[in-house]
């Protein structure tokens, strides 16, 4: 990596380094969450629906 690129080269290795690590990182974090699984746990697309709706701390509508 010796040039006019060499320092373009070097941030876009670290960021495949960085993307690749996040990537395991996740695939081992579901694979946790998969083998460990909690009934009290909701999934994402759950999550992701209540973020529309209002409730209250105990999880009443409003």
């Amino acid at each position: 990596m010796l040039g006019p690129r060499a320092h373009t080269d070097r941030v876009e290795t670290s960021l495949s380094i960085v993307r690749i690590a996040t990537a395991i990182l996740i695939f081992i974090h579901g694979a946790f969450r998969a083998s460990h699984w909690d009934p009290n746990v909701t999934g994402f697309g759950e999550w992701l629906s209540s973020l529309g709706s209002r409730k209250d701390s105990i999880g009443r509508p409003r």
